[in-house]
């Protein structure tokens, strides 16, 4: 799916996803934690529908309650002492810890699937390969080999199911087999296809000096606008973080600034740099909508 924000220049996309990100990993207070979560969650629910749904419902949601209930057993500091369980106190500051360490995390991986979803990787290497060619070649072929061979690996399920070889069927030892099997069909056509691409690029001359690059992309004004919104809004909350808005302590006691106005300021533009794509889509449907009535 290619919506509004996706068709930017594809360095306006790594600003923003490079912001985010950072912003999410160290900015810990429970506010700014859940605007970043709920925002990556339906932007991603919007990018991908029920395939992410499926990767909220069985990798974010569990990473969440793991750390939740993980923190508080292996982490027992904090002054409010809810229960004892086995001898070792139960705080509540180490579950409030724990809550917050999952959902940035979560929030971290959400950003990255998103980023994956919106940037291709011929965006990846028109971005890198000026810099480091082989390294952005290379990321770039990982990136698209995983969903290639989780791909490859259900059509050879799905081919070994018709001729009656099921790798969910029959007792342990043929289960085994079958999936031994299957490995090892991926396994060569893994290595037939990185051959295939070794040969393709060495006859079209990769690695030759001289060579030149396609520029695909343009920057327009559209690009410009964002950005500068994109850097307005990412300074604005640097600034608010230094100056102490989202400063959080969560042992040995929880510690939150005092709400107030600057507060407010810094949640509120937080908010709309996380909510951006669906503010630039909503404003390239509106814009539709007028064309058409014109029309």
């Amino acid at each position: 799916m290619r919506d509004a924000f996706s068709t930017l220049h594809p360095g306006v996309l790594m600003l923003y996803f490079a912001g985010v990100i950072v912003a999410s990993m160290f900015i810990m207070h429970p506010v700014c934690l859940a605007i970043s979560l709920l925002s990556a969650t339906a932007y991603a629910l919007y990018l991908g529908r029920r395939r992410a749904l499926r990767f909220v419902l069985t990798a974010a949601v569990p990473m969440l309650v793991m750390f939740a209930v993980l923190n508080p057993v292996v982490n027992h500091a904090g002054d409010t002492v809810l229960a004892t369980v086995l001898g070792a106190p139960l705080t509540l500051e180490s579950i409030a810890y724990g809550l917050a360490a999952g959902g940035m995390f979560v929030s971290v991986i959400t950003w990255f699937y998103c980023c994956n979803r919106v940037m291709a990787s011929d965006a990846v290497l028109y971005l890198f390969g000026g810099i480091a060619p082989s390294l952005a070649l290379l990321v770039t072929m990982v990136v698209r080999l995983v969903p290639h061979l989780g791909a490859r690996a259900h059509a050879i399920i799905r081919a070994q199911r018709g001729v009656g070889c099921d790798v969910g069927e029959g007792t342990v030892v043929e289960r085994a087999r079958r999936g031994l099997k299957v490995i090892s069909i991926l396994t060569s056509w893994a290595l037939e296809s990185s051959v295939d691409a070794a040969d393709s690029m060495r006859s079209r001359g990769y690695g030759l000096p001289g060579r030149t690059r396609c520029a695909a992309y343009r920057f327009t004004v559209r690009d410009g606008v964002v950005a500068s919104i994109i850097a307005i809004a990412g300074a604005l909350v640097l600034a608010g973080s230094l100056a102490g808005a989202t400063a959080v302590s969560y042992l040995p006691a929880i510690a939150l600034p005092a709400a107030g106005a600057p507060e407010g300021f810094v949640y509120a533009v937080w908010g709309l740099l996380c909510l951006l794509p669906f503010a630039l889509d909503c404003w390239e449907g509106l814009a539709w909508a007028r064309s058409m009535s014109r029309a």
